[in-house]
């Protein structure tokens, strides 16, 4: 007879204040902490700093010192951040720049980021390369340049590379870097026609 008139006792209890807590109410989950901030320095030196964050990601842009404004298209998706300065965009249509040279989570996932490299390295197809920063190595065969372009020297090379000169700038591949020595890139397909620089 206790054991029922304690369980009537609580029923009345629930009925009166018209709360009920449920175990999986209280067992309510907390959110995934954000991801500490990447910075990335393009090419054209423009910053942008990224954060993961409720499946998303959060992206600032800290433009480049220039003379002139400069407007930025920035995508950002579940899958990842690109920020393009309108410097850029005549360069990538061109042909003359990669575009994947602005991926900003793609040159995280690359380890490209500040906190991992002070240099981009590039694959350059121009006489000029020298002038884009220190060469690791040069491919004659197919003739490229393989270049580490300083990241606080960016805001000089984007732009000038619209000089009419024939000029291609891209981006190395893992497995590019990974067949030259101490991780410098070298060209696309240098592999299979045989590699004789």
């Amino acid at each position: 007879m206790r054991k029922r008139g304690f369980i009537h006792a609580a029923v009345f209890a629930v009925l009166a204040t018209g709360v009920v807590v449920s175990p999986a109410a209280a067992r309510q989950p907390t959110p995934a902490p954000a991801e500490a901030p990447r910075t990335v320095t393009l090419i054209t030196g423009d910053k942008v700093t990224v954060t993961r964050k409720d499946g998303s990601w959060d992206a600032k842009i800290q433009p480049a010192a220039r003379l002139g404004p400069v407007r930025f298209i920035k995508s950002v998706s579940a899958r990842g951040v690109t920020v393009i300065p309108s410097v850029a965009e005549p360069l990538i249509r061109a042909g003359t720049l990669d575009r994947k040279l602005f991926d900003v989570t793609g040159l995280i996932d690359l380890g490209y980021d500040d906190d991992h490299t002070p240099d981009i390295p590039l694959l350059v197809e121009s006489t000029s390369a020298r002038t884009l920063g220190r060469i690791t190595r040069e491919l004659p065969s197919v003739e490229l340049s393989a270049v580490a372009t300083p990241k606080n020297r960016g805001d000089e090379i984007a732009p000038r590379r619209n000089d009419g000169l024939d000029t291609s700038i891209t981006l190395p591949s893992p497995q590019e870097r990974s067949r030259s020595p101490a991780g410098r890139c070298c060209p696309a397909g240098a592999a299979e026609r045989g590699n004789t620089a």
